[in-house]
């Protein structure tokens, strides 16, 4: 009998050994494959067996395909993942929005705006000299032309921002119902080697969530995934809530996740790529704000005092700016046809039977440059503030990216080094389960040869 144990022993250490390289092979395989975790076979010494008042080895037991992982770290990388999406769509979003506040490469609103006063100084030399004149106005439709564009490309930035965000939901969406169905899969695939791959696709989409709007998870015992959006769970078993996007009073895009009770707005809770988005349409927006308030304030002041004073036909001065208050107005600004029309209307004379030569109320006009019309502040500093806060913003904006992905970079090693398939380390344990597949193979072998011996006596 000990002869047929012999073969039951080698029988399990080949059973072990070819077990053990299979799962060498998958590592080896999958060394490339994104989200992948090492397999390792875990086995031990079978139950014993008592013959003659001998207990003998049973031979190998295999226990388990263990898939390789760090909970806490996998906790800590969807976060940071997250972090460095919000970041990284923060920083690309607002760089393509300073780039219509970028006064270097070409003649902006400040420089337009400084431009309007130096045309007007220069107009003190002369106030009669028509050249002179239609340059004064020509700066003006210039700035205003200026102001526009600048409005009109950010605002078609932050509308394509809103937009990005609304067709981002659906394949969120997706993900929220893939990684429900997964629960339940991995439920049902217990420990076996299939689990680890449904494990696998598990924590690559809840990478993907992270990137996508910022989600957090816990991992069940069970191995299933509850994904939180702030303090709200997206998905829980088997059960996955679903995304959309609206608008609030203001007409901002936000963001609604379905409840019971209807929606929930998440909008603030919302990180990622998503959140990044909605951080730079809301800067954008408010720089917009900003435009709103230099373009209504430049317009008020040169139209005030330009009624005040007198044309060249003794008539008084009409508006020289022409825009809507409110919302948007800086879209809306422009020079007065009839001026660009006619350099004659402009009004530099501060009475209407003036002298040849009469620039009392162009001097009147520039004073405004040094007068504190918006926020404390003169237009032109308040034209630099935008500006300013701009740059501001961007700096901040890659100064977190690139603090958020060296900490994703970080992290990533780490889990490289724990559940990252190394080849060297495969290429060895190959040879250790080779070596011992052909000594089970030579162990059987042996007692095939001595049981047909004994055979061969009876």
């Amino acid at each position: 009998m000990s002869l047929l144990n012999t073969l039951d022993i080698g029988r399990s250490a080949l059973s072990s050994a070819g077990t053990g390289i299979a799962t060498t092979a998958h590592n080896v395989a999958n060394a490339s494959t994104e989200g992948y975790s090492r397999r390792t076979m875990e086995s031990s010494a079978a139950d014993p067996i008592l013959q003659g008042g001998l207990l003998l080895g049973a031979g190998v037991r295999i226990d388990a395909i263990v898939r390789a992982t760090d909970a806490l770290l996998g906790v800590r990388l969807v976060k940071h993942t997250g972090d460095a999406s919000h970041a990284t769509a923060l920083f690309e979003s607002l760089s393509v929005v300073e780039s219509y506040f970028d006064e270097t490469a070409a003649s902006g609103f400040s420089e337009t705006l400084e431009e309007i006063f130096n045309s007007f100084s220069a107009l003190t030399t002369d106030p009669s000299d028509r050249s002179l004149r239609s340059s004064a106005i020509e700066s003006a439709r210039v700035f205003a032309s200026t102001v526009v564009n600048t409005y009109d490309g950010v605002k078609a930035v932050a509308d394509g921002l809103a937009l990005d965000v609304t067709s981002s939901l659906a394949e969120i969406n997706v993900k929220f119902q893939e990684l429900a169905d997964l629960n339940v899969a991995l439920v049902n695939a217990g420990s076996g080697l299939e689990a680890g791959d449904l494990a696998d696709r598990r924590d690559q989409i809840l990478q993907e969530l992270a990137e996508s709007i910022g989600v957090t998870a816990s991992i069940g015992a069970d191995g299933q995934a509850t994904v939180f959006l702030g303090g709200h769970a997206a998905v829980s078993g088997n059960q996955a809530r679903q995304l959309s996007s609206g608008v609030d009073a203001s007409g901002n895009p936000i963001v609604l996740l379905s409840s019971d009770k209807g929606f929930v707005d998440v909008t603030q809770e919302s990180g990622g790529r998503v959140g990044g988005l909605l951080e730079a349409r809301n800067d954008a927006m408010g720089y917009l704000s900003q435009l709103d308030t230099l373009a209504e304030a430049v317009a008020a002041a040169f139209n005030t005092q330009h009624n005040a004073g007198f044309d060249a036909n003794g008539n008084p001065g009409g508006d020289i700016f022409t825009i809507t208050a409110g919302a948007g107005s800086a879209a809306t600004l422009g020079v007065v046809q009839a001026l660009l029309d006619d350099s004659d209307l402009l009004a530099p004379a501060g009475a209407a039977a003036a002298q040849v030569g009469d620039g009392d109320n162009l001097a009147l006009m520039l004073d405004l440059e040094n007068q504190l019309l918006v926020g404390g502040q003169t237009v032109q500093e308040f034209a630099s503030s935008i500006i300013n806060d701009v740059g501001t913003d961007v700096a901040s904006a890659d100064a977190m990216m690139t603090q958020s992905s060296a900490v994703l970079a970080d992290l990533t090693e780490v889990r490289e080094a724990i559940v990252g398939v190394n080849l060297d380390e495969e290429a060895t344990k190959l040879i250790e389960f080779q070596a011992a597949f052909e000594a089970a193979s030579k162990v059987i072998r042996a007692a095939d040869d001595m049981l047909r011996v004994v055979m061969d006596l009876v």
